[in-house]
């Protein structure tokens, strides 16, 4: 893997044999989900490394090529189709609509509970979408484990419960502890 230098220090490129003509806005869109694709497991936030797909059935990622505000959209599309988010989940479908029309960017999720989220990418960061994804994702994993154990769900705290007063704990000094 080749590295080029930047001001905000060296990151991974394709490589020499890799070229985007500025003819083909196509070649050019591959080479930014190339180079989104071979960036290290590092420079991804922790929560996305393994579980981008996790708690999805379905991902369906609509933009115009020609839209400077496609950005989210390519680095969502780079993320779902790397090797180690396929692997998470190797039942999700990840599916791409090349748009011709005007209309702004945006990711549609189907969680693994069937409810579908249209997100419109447009003024959204991808990390932004994917915490939103993972959010949500851990909400489902919550639900699935109460119900799992019989409780009912959502969980109902009673009102006199919500206004008590909580104590809280002090830890005590060393010189408390040895008396």
């Amino acid at each position: 893997m080749h590295q080029t230098r930047t001001r905000r220090g060296w990151h991974p490129s394709p490589g020499p044999h890799v070229t985007a003509s500025n003819s083909s806005s196509s070649a050019r869109e591959n080479l930014l989900i190339f180079a989104a694709a071979a960036a290290s497991p590092d420079d991804l936030p922790l929560y996305c490394r393994n579980r981008m797909l996790k708690f999805l059935s379905k991902v369906r990622v609509e933009y115009n090529a020609l839209d400077p505000r496609k950005a989210a959209c390519v680095e969502i599309l780079a993320q779902c189709n790397a090797r180690k988010a396929k692997e998470s989940n190797p039942s999700c479908q990840v599916e791409l609509q090349r748009r011709t029309d005007d209309s702004p960017p945006r990711i549609a999720v189907t969680y693994v509970n069937g409810v579908e989220e249209i997100i419109d990418a447009t003024g959204i960061p991808a990390q932004a979408i994917r915490q939103r994804i993972f959010d949500r994702g851990q909400l489902l994993e919550t639900e699935q484990m109460f119900r799992e154990a019989g409780e009912p769900w959502p969980v109902l705290i009673p009102e006199e419960e919500i206004h008590q007063s909580f104590p809280g704990t002090k830890p005590k000094k060393a010189e408390e502890q040895k008396q």
